[in-house]
């Protein structure tokens, strides 16, 4: 590890020129040269404090003329917290890869450039960003489960609620040619007595409950206006619901 860290620092000393389309600063007046170098001391001083979770590789997108981007919500950087080797990390700039499933940090050169370092997934065991955590998830090969990350926004005792957050490229004819765009395509899950289930409507959930299926089916109807333009809502809830009444009940 410590061999890592040392060629790491090496390499980013160096004039990145292959990553000159990056991000960088008016450095016109003095005023702003000052500013701009004394926040880049500031950066590489909290750099140094973090410096094992920056040895991972170059992170390129290749993907070019596709519509949107291949990020979690958006595509600008957000402060989050890493938990890498067991280690935690705080107010890390993060972005979220959610087409390739890869977690990016941000790194500045010597020249103020802005380039992404792709960590390697399999240190990352959660991450935090934008209000959402999401955890590191080894594969089950007897449900289909994937393993990768995984947002985690209901944890409860009895049952907990998994989203694949996943975009993919569709595409179509438009105007003559070809048009490519990212296209949002997450996956919901209820994790029950250990197992894996898609969750794809409410047919799905109440296969799932089916031990507290009357109680789950009032639930919905009476908060069917609630959910009418929000299912994820509704699955968050009716898992949250279906924890409570079963911790009440003692079973």
């Amino acid at each position: 590890m410590k061999k890592n860290v040392i060629i790491f620092f090496l390499f980013t000393v160096t004039p990145l020129y292959s990553f000159a389309q990056g991000e960088t600063t008016d450095l016109t007046s003095t005023s702003s040269n000052e500013a701009f170098v004394n926040a880049i001391n500031m950066y590489n001083n909290a750099i140094g404090r973090n410096s094992l979770i920056f040895t991972g590789g170059v992170y390129y997108d290749s993907q070019k003329g596709i519509n949107g981007h291949p990020f979690f919500i958006n595509d600008s950087w957000g402060i989050g917290t890493i938990v890498y080797e067991g280690q935690k990390y705080d107010s890390i700039e993060i972005k979220y890869d959610i087409l390739r499933d890869l977690l990016l940090v941000k790194n500045i050169d010597k020249r103020g450039l802005i380039w992404p370092i792709q960590l390697n997934s399999l240190k990352v065991e959660e991450f935090n960003v934008m209000g959402h955590h999401f955890m590191n998830i080894e594969e089950d090969t007897l449900t289909n489960f994937k393993s990768g990350f995984y947002d985690a926004p209901s944890d409860g005792d009895k049952a907990e609620v998994l989203i694949k957050r996943r975009k993919e490229i569709a595409e179509s004819q438009g105007f003559g040619k070809l048009e490519k765009e990212y296209v949002l395509n997450d996956i919901w899950y209820i994790k029950f007595s250990q197992e894996y289930y898609v969750v794809k409507g409410k047919n799905s959930i109440l296969k799932v409950f089916a031990d507290r299926k009357n109680e789950i089916k009032a639930f919905l109807r009476k908060n069917k206006d609630k959910f009418r333009n929000d299912h994820e809502k509704q699955l968050i809830e009716v898992v949250e619901y279906y924890n409570s009444i079963s911790n009440n009940s003692g079973s």
